[in-house]
This record gives C-alpha cells, sequence and structure tokens, in this order.
C-alpha cells in the first residue's frame, strides 16, 4: 500500500500541536480529543471484528489515555508489531498496524510526544468512554450516615439518572446532587446496567456506614450541558430548561441564605479596635473560647437551621443573669467539648460533629450562639435539643460558629 495514509497525515499535525504546548496536557486542553480521536481512527483501521462491543471501544480508549499518561503508547504498538502472528490475529495485513511501513511511521509520530509533552490525564472519569471521547464533570462524595439520601431515581438506557431532589436532603446541601445527574458507583460498585433495587440493597447493606458516592453532571460548572448526557435526559423525560431552572432556583436560595446568614467580612475602624483586643483575651493559651451557657431546649424531632430562631429566644428569655454560668469551649477535630471554666477538669457537654445537625444566632441576639445537636448521630436521631451560649463579642461567636460549621459537612449554620 501507498506509504502515505490520511489518518496518519491528520496524526502529525495533532502531535505536532501538542508539543508545542507549554506545560502539561490535561482534559482540558482543546487539542486533546481530537488528537485521541485520530489516535482512535489508526489503532481501530483494520482492526479484525471491529464491530465488537461499546464495551471493548471504552476499554480501548482508557488503555489510551493509561499510557499517554505513563509514555508508553509507542512502545506498545512496538510490542505488538514484534509479534507478527500476534498482530494479524487481531489486524488486517493492509491496515496501518498490519503493514511494517506505516506501523513504523506511526510509531515515530508517536515518539516526540513521549519526550516533549507530558499528560495529567483524569483515568477515574472514563465511565462515559464507551459512548464519547469527552470526559464529564463528575463528583465523588462522602456522606455522611442517613436513612436516605433523598433521591428519586429511574433505571433508563442502563443508567440510573437523578428526577428529583428532596429539599433540605443530604444530596441537596451544596448542591451536590441535581436533576439530570447520573449515579455513577455506590460503596465502590459500579451502577452501570444496574436496577434501583441495587442501590436500596447496597444502602441497606452498608447502614450505619458513610455513603461513598460518584456522580456524573449532566451539566459542567459553567451552566453548560454535558453532550452524552442528552439521551438520558430524553428517556427520563427531563426537560432541560426545567433542570437550568432549577440550578438557578437553588442557586439564588443558596445567595439569599448567605447573604442573609453567612460570616461577612467587618471593616475594623476605630470603634473596632478595643473589640478586637478583647476578643484575642477571651481565648486561653490551650485555644479553649471563654464563654457562658445559658442552657438548653428541646426542639423535637427535627434538628434544621430553622429551630435556631425560637431556641436562642425560649432559653434567653428564661434564664436569668445569675443562672448564667462560665465554661470553656473546645472546638475540637471531632467534637465540641463543653468544660466548667472553674473546674476544667469536668466536662459539661460533649457533641461529636457528625451529632450537630445546625448551628447558628439570632441577629437580635449577636452574642447569643447556638447549635441543635440530636441524642445520636444527626440522620437517626428522634429528639433534639438547641444548647445555647453567650460569647463574650460578635466577632467570637462568629468564629466559634464558624469552626463548628467546618467541623461536619453535615453541619449547617446561620447568623
Amino acid at each position: 500500500m501507498s506509504v502515505s495514509h490520511p489518518f496518519l497525515k491528520q496524526l502529525k499535525f495533532h502531535v505536532l500541536e501538542l508539543c508545542q504546548h507549554d506545560g502539561e496536557i490535561g482534559d482540558s486542553n482543546p487539542k486533546l480529543q481530537p488528537f485521541c480521536k485520530a489516535l482512535e481512527d489508526i489503532l481501530c483501521d483494520g482492526l479484525k471484528g471491529s464491530g465488537s462491543t461499546k464495551t471493548d471501544v471504552g476499554q480501548g480508549r482508557l488503555v489510551i489515555r493509561c499510557c499517554l499518561n505513563r509514555g508508553l503508547l509507542s512502545k506498545c504498538v512496538r510490542l505488538l508489531r514484534a509479534d507478527r502472528s500476534l498482530l494479524l490475529t487481531y489486524y488486517e495485513e493492509d491496515s496501518i498496524i498490519g503493514d511494517e511501513i506505516m506501523s513504523e511511521l506511526f510509531v515515530s509520530l508517536l515518539i516526540p510526544l513521549e519526550t516533549s509533552a507530558k499528560f495529567i490525564l483524569n483515568l477515574r472519569a472514563c465511565s462515559f468512554l464507551d459512548e464519547t471521547w469527552e470526559l464529564p464533570c463528575m463528583r465523588r462524595y462522602e456522606l455522611v450516615p442517613c436513612e436516605k439520601i433523598g433521591l428519586n431515581i429511574l433505571a433508563v438506557l442502563g443508567r440510573l439518572i437523578v428526577t428529583e431532589v428532596e429539599s433540605g436532603s443530604v444530596a441537596d446541601e451544596d448542591m451536590k446532587i441535581e436533576p439530570g445527574d447520573i449515579l455513577d458507583d455506590l460503596f465502590g460498585e459500579s451502577l452501570r446496567e444496574a436496577t434501583v433495587g441495587k442501590t436500596v440493597r447496597l444502602l441497606n447493606d452498608f447502614k450505619g456506614a458513610p455513603i461513598y458516592l460518584s456522580v456524573v453532571k449532566c451539566l459542567y460548572p459553567n451552566g453548560s450541558f454535558y453532550r452524552a448526557s442528552f439521551p438520558y435526559l430524553d428517556a427520563a423525560e427531563l426537560d432541560k430548561s426545567t433542570i437550568l431552572a432549577w440550578r438557578e432556583k437553588r442557586q439564588q436560595e443558596i445567595r439569599g441564605l448567605n447573604k442573609e446568614f453567612c460570616f461577612e467580612p467587618e471593616s475594623q475602624g476605630e470603634n473596632d479596635v478595643t473589640e478586637a483586643v478583647e476578643e484575642n483575651s477571651e481565648q486561653t493559651q490551650s485555644g479553649l473560647y471563654k464563654c457562658k451557657v445559658l442552657g438548653y431546649v428541646n426542639v423535637g424531632s427535627v434538628g434544621t437551621v430553622e429551630y435556631i430562631e425560637s431556641g436562642v429566644n425560649s432559653v434567653v428569655q428564661n434564664c436569668p443573669e445569675h443562672e448564667k454560668q462560665d465554661v470553656l469551649v473546645e472546638l475540637g477535630e471531632t467534637d465540641v467539648t463543653i468544660y466548667n471554666a472553674k473546674d476544667p477538669d469536668v466536662i459539661l457537654l460533649q457533641h461529636s460533629y457528625p451529632e450537630i445537625s445546625s448551628c447558628g444566632r439570632r441577629t437580635d441576639y449577636p452574642l447569643n450562639f447556638s447549635y441543635i445537636a440530636g441524642n445520636t448521630s444527626c440522620n437517626y436521631a428522634r429528639t433534639f435539643f438547641c444548647y445555647v451560649f453567650e460569647a463574650k463579642s460578635g466577632e467570637q461567636a462568629k468564629t466559634i460558629l464558624k469552626t463548628i460549621a467546618d467541623g461536619f459537612d453535615r453541619t449547617h449554620w446561620a447568623v
């Protein structure tokens, strides 16, 4: 056959483009997908039985990505060429790989990539390689133990797609999961070709344990759709405009909460200097905060942030000044511990972060901060109590609340 082939010319063009790129080559590089497609065209040229399953195509694409990351692509082709009988088992003799001259030209085009380009491709987000070279935005989550995640899912075309997210659920927090997202694996088990019943079984098998979940997002962060998700959205009868409207609505809700509740940086003028100095003096050398505890109140079977307002009001209104007790608040890596200020060896309260369902304060009581905790892990608790404290300053209350909120992903906070 001729020593010229359009596939090789196309590959040469893309190789030169990548070799001229400064720095590492990642999945976001726009020149990567055309190069991979040209490479795939050559490897599939003359391949016997090329009408094989999609799974074989996806595995082949993953092998290409692995070889690019490790600089082994030319070596793999050379190994295949070295065993002529093995090569002709899979390739036609007049293919690019099967022809000795053309395959040597092919290898010569690959060598510069191993010396001039460094690839850092994601080898885990490979679920859709069966269908496209375009990689999705994939998220991996470790969710706290809970009785239900808060998702309605539907099995379509061999995948599990989210049709609805329950407001206020673990899945809804920070818009972790949205309608149209596709569940990729659960507890390390692939959900490809899985039934809804399999997810129920896995959740029951691992009940009480953290939930490990991988999700293929149907939307990129910039709001554009992952095109490979279109067949699944259509099969599930999910309207794209409805999905975009849902995201916009949730983003507005979150922005509203942040404006109303989040800790905003405050400028320090002359009137603020004294408070800042006093604030620093209210933390001991051991990192304990000097505060007062006012008491606690039962808020019922739900411990969400909405109950902070009524809980704080109830305790503050019913706690005279002389009943306030001096305490030391320790914010540890795994829990919140309250010590008796007069006898630090005495622990008055201790709650792990998974037991804390929310924390915050009222705007009309800036010194009083509180948190709500259950009698066990917050997702299994049946009774919740709101514990109310008094800080030495508003800044101290903010610092303590933010530290509690950062302590565990399940914790909600408000100011």
